[in-house]
């Protein structure tokens, strides 16, 4: 199943790394902390490798 993790905090983290496990395909969009990074979230794909 393809899911959006939206927020890489502490939770949004633990929450893809269990989705991950469970063998979904999981991207985290991240906003970040910055002024540069409030105009261009970043989004990236978490894949299992075991």
């Amino acid at each position: 199943m393809k899911i959006l993790v939206y927020g890489a905090g502490v939770l949004g983290s633990q929450l893809a790394h269990v989705l991950v496990r469970g063998g979904n395909d999981v991207t985290v969009l991240a906003r970040g902390a910055g002024e540069g990074w409030n105009r261009h979230p970043a989004c990236f794909p978490i894949q299992n490798d075991s």
